[in-house]
């Protein structure tokens, strides 16, 4: 399968297994995003498990993968994310983080799933918020407060416009 194949190049230490009803479509997307790195990706059915070393770099960063924390945002379709004891089923719209210094596994059960998810320097997440190495697969629901900003277009696409002002004060 060209998607496994793909995907364990971008990844190292990922082991994919398909699933009965896998198709063999997908695709993954990434850009550099400051330190981090921003990736999109079409899954098919599928099952992946990583088990980081300290050698897996990733090969569009060249950075280490177990020295990432990664915020993975569900778009359509749903994937089951599982890491440390916990896991969650995201829904379109949902949140949850995973740390790449412990293994993970990300299911995809449906017939797709697109997901983006913003790989950003561990001692830059855990240094400022070291609490949320405790809630990895965990579901943060979109619409709680704080989050529903980031998902009206809206806001995003024109922050600086205004209905009927020439922007000056």
């Amino acid at each position: 399968m060209i998607w496994e194949r793909t995907a364990g190049a971008f990844f190292p230490g990922l082991s994919i297994r398909a699933l009965p009803m896998t198709r063999s479509a997908g695709s993954i997307q990434s850009w550099q995003f400051g330190p981090g790195r921003l990736w999109t990706i079409l899954s098919p059915t599928l099952q992946v498990h990583h088990a980081p070393s300290g050698d897996d770099s990733c090969a569009a960063s060249g950075s280490p993968v177990a020295q990432t924390f990664s915020v993975m945002l569900q778009i359509p379709g749903s994937t089951i994310a599982a890491q440390h004891r916990r896991s969650c089923r995201l829904q379109p719209r949902d949140i949850c983080v995973t740390d790449g210094q412990l293994p993970f596994a990300l299911e995809v059960d449906g017939p797709f799933s697109r997901f983006m998810f913003l790989q950003i320097p561990r001692h830059m997440v855990l240094g400022r918020h070291p609490y949320l190495a405790g809630q990895t697969a965990e579901r943060f629901d979109g619409d709680e407060p704080g989050a529903r900003p980031a998902f009206q277009r809206r806001q995003i696409a024109s922050p600086f416009q205004s209905s009927g002002s020439s922007g000056r004060p």
